[in-house]
């Protein structure tokens, strides 16, 4: 299910949480993603929350010489395992100051997921993210909306999700960050038919 969305990353010191609601799913036309006229998270009918323990960190540190003197730069890279739903609301209310509350609603979606990600420090306690992850969905609820049945892909398939934000260190000695973040997602294989390869061509003789 191709989508996009808008959401929000929260990192402690071994966990990562996710939250978003979707602003697009093909097959579906995209004023029927919210109640109201505002394409915010208020309003949002579907939602996700994910659920990661942190796998491995790693900081690269470097300094670089430019026009106007040295430059440190730091990025630090996460890899991460977990669980993700996406929920149906037909009464949404998803606010970034509870989080829990993007789990709110029918789950009509579940997945297991792999991620990576990669924080490019641009200033104390700030920087830009960006997340890489593997997506496999391994459970589908149907669900009625404006009386027609629906059904968000289906077990196996797998799935390419990419997001890119600004986050900030809100807690240095937990450590905590936070993270506004926005992406999409595109099918990379569905069960019974071949997975997405490079084309592997062989030169004529």
């Amino acid at each position: 299910m191709p989508s996009n969305s808008s959401g929000a990353s929260i990192r402690t010191e071994a966990t990562l949480f996710r939250t978003a609601n979707l602003t697009h799913i093909s097959g579906l036309t995209d004023t029927l993603l919210f109640s109201g006229t505002l394409a915010n998270e208020a309003d949002a009918r579907f939602t996700f929350y994910t659920t990661a323990v942190l796998t491995s960190r790693s900081v690269i540190t470097g300094a670089f010489a430019t026009v106007s003197g040295s430059l440190t730069s730091s990025v630090f890279v996460i890899d991460a395992s977990g669980q993700t739903v996406y929920y149906y609301n037909p009464t949404p209310g998803g606010t970034f100051a509870n989080p829990a509350s993007f789990a709110a609603g029918i789950p009509i979606v579940t997945a297991t997921i792999r991620s990576q990600n990669i924080l490019n420090v641009q200033s104390p306690g700030k920087g830009l993210g960006t997340n890489f992850a593997e997506f496999t969905q391994s459970g589908v609820s149907p669900f009625t909306l404006d009386g027609v049945i629906y059904q968000l892909g289906q077990a196996g398939v797998m799935e390419r999700l990419f997001s890119t934000g600004e986050g900030i260190n809100t807690d240095p000695l937990t450590p905590k960050s936070f993270t506004v973040l926005s992406g999409n997602a595109v099918v990379t294989g569905v069960p019974g038919q071949q997975n997405f390869a490079p084309l592997i061509m062989r030169n004529a003789p």
